[in-house]
């Protein structure tokens, strides 16, 4: 059960580093859209093809991301395989290696862990996790990724014929992508909790100390400078 637990583990450890690099590219496209949306000398801008760029190429990349997650292959290590394997040895995960975990962690706080894996993972299991919540779980992940990996499929792995036809008219549906991006987020926390025994809060974004709006408060193109001009 030591060798499962530890390879677990380490599949989490790769999950969360994947995701929250989206959860953070996902803060940047949002503040862009702010940034732009609240420049006092863009009152009269309209969308144009940067800002369908920026979308697409967000879109897609998120997508991509969200993809391998909720994919299932033998070799890859995805949420979706770890809830799969979680299912079938829930006793792996047990309630005496979480408390141990978090007390380690968190000094004469044996009572707080035994509240948490109560809350959150006991369901009708004293001992371990309970599989009929993991189960929930999955279900939920795979109901809320359908829109997104039905655009993965006909979008960002290949163009269909229709798509072909019809031409690529219309915006990305952000709001689906949102949701998803928030169900794996609220999962990831979870497992994270439940194997690592550390609560990540709210935010999964990795913390970069680089000021990236710099660039913004900079002037990119003289004024009066022609596209001849910069070439």
């Amino acid at each position: 059960m030591d060798q499962q637990f530890e390879k677990w583990e380490k599949w989490l450890g790769t999950i969360y580093k994947d995701f929250a690099e989206v959860f953070f590219n996902r803060h940047i496209f949002w503040e862009i859209q702010a940034i732009i949306k609240n420049n006092p000398n863009l009152e009269n801008y309209k969308p144009n093809w940067f800002n369908v760029f920026l979308g697409q190429t967000y879109f897609d990349y998120a997508v991509s991301a969200i993809r391998r997650q909720v994919k299932h292959h033998r070799s890859s290590t995805s949420l979706l395989r770890l809830l799969e394997k979680i299912i079938q040895t829930p006793s792996v995960l047990s309630r005496e290696r979480f408390v141990e975990r978090f007390v380690y962690l968190h000094p004469a706080g044996e009572k707080r862990a035994n509240d948490l894996f109560d809350e959150k993972f006991a369901g009708e299991c004293a001992d371990h996790i309970d599989p009929i919540i993991v189960r929930e779980d999955l279900c939920q992940l795979k109901v809320r990724s359908i829109t997104v990996e039905k655009f993965a499929d006909t979008r960002v792995s290949h163009l269909d014929e229709k798509i072909i036809k019809k031409g690529l008219k219309g915006s990305p549906p952000f709001n689906d992508l949102d949701d998803c991006i928030n169900c794996l987020a609220e999962l990831i926390q979870k497992y994270y909790l439940l194997i690592k025994a550390v609560d990540l809060g709210d935010d999964l974004s990795v913390d970069f100390t680089d000021d990236w709006k710099g660039i913004f408060r900079q002037q990119w193109i003289a004024r009066g400078a022609t596209d001849e001009s910069m070439q």
